[in-house]
C-alpha cells in the first residue's frame, strides 16, 4: 500500500494559498518499512484574502470551524474549499496540484460550517446563522439557524434544506435545548456513508445559554431529513464522526461537564432506538471546568476495534488545576475500543484492547458541576510521545491508511507564559491498531499543520 499524498499544511501569504504534501510514503510491515517520505509545496492565488488556519491559541481554547476544508474527489482531483465574507470558493486541482478552475458559490447564510462532496460529484455546504431571540421570547426557535444546500459539480444550487431553532432540539427536551448559535465554540464535521446519508455533527449554543453537541441526518439522494438518535454532550468543545462498517455512526466529543472527558457514542441507523455512549478518556479537574487540557486527534475503525486518539496531560486528578492553560506536558495517546462497548463501559478494563497504561484519578473526590466523576479510571492508554518540562504535543490528528495502520501527525511546542504558541517543529509516525510502532516519531521540518483537524484527506 502506498500513501501517495497527505496534506500537511495550508498556509496563507497575501492572497496566495500554499499546500504542502507528504509524497510517496510506502508502508508495509515494521521489518520492511522505510522512510521515503518527502514534502513538496504547491501554491495558487486565491480570489480573496483567507483567514489564517494557524491559531496561536488553539491549545487553550474551544473548537471552531475552519476557513478551509479539503478532500479528494472521485475524479482523482483535489478540492480545496475556502470561505470568505460572502462567498464560498471551491478550487479544483489536478493530481499534479495544478489549479484547473475555481467555483464561486454565494453563501446561503453568514457562517460556513463545512463542505463535502458525494460520489456523484455533488457538493453539500452547511451554513449557519445566529438567532437573535432569547429563550423567553415567543419567537424563539422560529428563525432559520441552519441550512444544508446541495450543489451540482459546477456549483449550481440544486436544492436546500432549512432548519429552524426548534427543529434542532435534543430528544425529549424543550425549546431551551434548540440551536440558537450554530457552531459556537465547536466544530462542524460532515460524512456521507455508503447509503448516501449525510451526517452533520456539530456544536452549538442553545436557547438556554448552555452549549452542547447535536447532529443532523439527511438522505442526500432525496434531500429529505432523517430522524435518528442524537448523542448529547455538554459542553462539547470538539466533535468527530465516522461511519462504521455495520451501518452505524461513531462519534466523539470533548466534554467539559456532562460528561467530562472524551465521550464516545454509537448510533445505529437500523435500530433507531439505539444510542450508546461512554466516557473513554477522563479529564482532570480544571482551573475552571471549561479547561480540559486535552484535544481529540481522531477516530477510526480498525479490524479489532475503534481507534481513538488525542492529546492530554498525563495526570488524572481530583485536585483543582493551578493553571488555567498549562500544568504539565501534553502527550499524544491512543486507545483502541471494543466494538461491543456499552453505555456501562466507563471505567471498565475489558472495553480497552491495548496493553497500555492505567490512569486512576488521584486525590479526594468532591462532587461539583464539571468535576471529574467518582471512580474515574482509564485503561489501555498507549502514550505515543513522552514530552516533559514545558514541551508538549499539539494540533494532532490521526488518519487510518489501510491494513490497520494509523498515521499520526502533530506539532511540538514549548509553553512559555504569555507566549502560548511557541512552535518548534512537526512530526509524524505510523502505529498499528495493536500498538506496534511501524514508523517511529519522525520530524517534518518547516511544516505547520492546519488548525482544528482539517487535513484529513488521503489519496491511495
Amino acid at each position: 500500500m502506498t500513501l501517495k499524498r497527505q496534506l500537511l499544511i495550508k498556509s496563507l501569504k497575501g492572497f496566495a494559498l500554499t499546500i504542502g504534501l507528504l509524497i510517496g510514503l510506502t508502508l508495509s510491515t515494521k521489518a520492511e518499512a522505510k522512510e521515503v517520505a518527502k514534502v513538496e509545496s504547491f501554491s495558487f492565488d486565491t480570489k480573496e484574502q483567507i483567514q489564517s488556519t494557524i491559531n496561536p491559541n488553539m491549545d487553550y481554547s474551544y473548537g471552531d470551524v475552519s476557513a478551509i476544508n479539503e478532500f479528494w474527489g472521485t475524479d482523482n482531483r483535489y478540492y480545496i474549499a475556502y470561505t470568505c465574507e460572502d462567498t464560498v470558493y471551491i478550487s479544483i486541482l489536478s493530481e499534479q496540484m495544478k489549479l484547473q478552475k475555481t467555483l464561486e458559490i454565494k453563501k446561503d447564510l453568514p457562517i460556513t460550517g463545512n463542505v463535502i462532496q458525494d460520489q456523484s460529484g455533488n457538493f453539500y455546504i452547511v451554513y449557519g446563522k445566529d438567532d437573535t431571540a432569547d429563550m423567553n421570547d415567543p419567537a424563539a426557535g422560529s428563525a432559520i439557524v441552519m441550512t444544508i444546500v446541495k450543489y451540482d459539480s459546477n456549483g449550481k444550487q440544486l436544492t436546500k434544506l432549512t432548519y429552524k431553532g426548534n427543529e434542532t432540539i435534543s430528544d425529549y427536551c424543550n425549546i431551551g435545548f434548540g440551536t440558537k448559535e450554530p457552531f459556537e465554540a465547536a466544530n462542524c464535521k460532515l460524512i456521507i456513508d455508503g447509503d448516501g446519508v449525510l451526517v452533520c455533527r456539530f456544536g452549538r449554543t442553545m436557547y438556554n445559554g448552555h452549549q452542547s453537541s447535536h447532529a443532523l441526518y439527511v438522505d442526500t439522494k432525496t434531500m429529505t431529513k432523517l430522524i435518528y438518535k442524537v448523542p448529547y454532550t455538554s459542553h462539547s468543545l470538539e466533535q468527530k464522526v465516522i461511519a462504521t462498517s455495520d451501518g452505524g455512526y461513531l462519534m466523539a466529543d470533548r466534554g467539559d461537564a456532562f460528561d467530562r472527558g472524551i465521550i464516545v457514542s454509537k448510533v445505529n441507523k437500523y435500530t433507531l432506538d439505539e444510542n450508546i455512549s461512554f466516557n473513554s478518556f477522563h479529564f482532570r479537574n480544571g482551573y475552571i471546568y471549561q479547561t480540559t487540557y486535552a484535544s481529540i486527534a481522531g477516530l477510526a475503525e480498525c479490524t479489532n476495534g475503534y481507534a481513538l486518539a488525542g492529546v492530554s496531560e498525563k495526570t488524572l486528578s481530583y485536585d483543582i488545576a493551578s493553571n488555567p492553560v498549562f500544568n504539565e506536558s501534553r502527550n499524544l495517546f491512543l486507545q483502541v475500543i471494543s466494538k461491543n462497548f456499552t453505555s456501562d463501559s466507563s471505567n471498565q478494563a475489558w472495553v480497552q484492547l491495548l496493553n497500555g497504561d492505567t490512569r486512576a484519578a488521584e486525590g479526594k473526590y468532591v462532587s461539583f458541576t464539571g468535576g471529574c466523576e467518582a471512580g474515574a479510571v482509564d485503561y489501555g492508554v498507549l502514550w505515543l510521545t513522552n514530552y516533559t518540562g514545558n514541551y508538549y504535543a499539539s494540533n494532532a490528528r490521526m488518519l487510518p491508511i489501510g491494513n490497520d495502520q494509523l498515521l499520526f501527525m502533530w506539532e511540538k511546542k514549548l509553553y512559555e507564559r504569555r507566549q502560548y504558541d511557541q512552535y518548534i517543529t512537526s512530526y509524524y509516525m505510523v502505529v498499528t491498531s495493536t500498538g506496534e510502532v511501524i514508523i517511529p516519531e519522525t520530524e517534518i521540518q518547516d511544516i505547520r499543520l492546519s488548525d482544528y483537524g482539517v487535513l484529513m484527506s488521503i489519496k491511495f
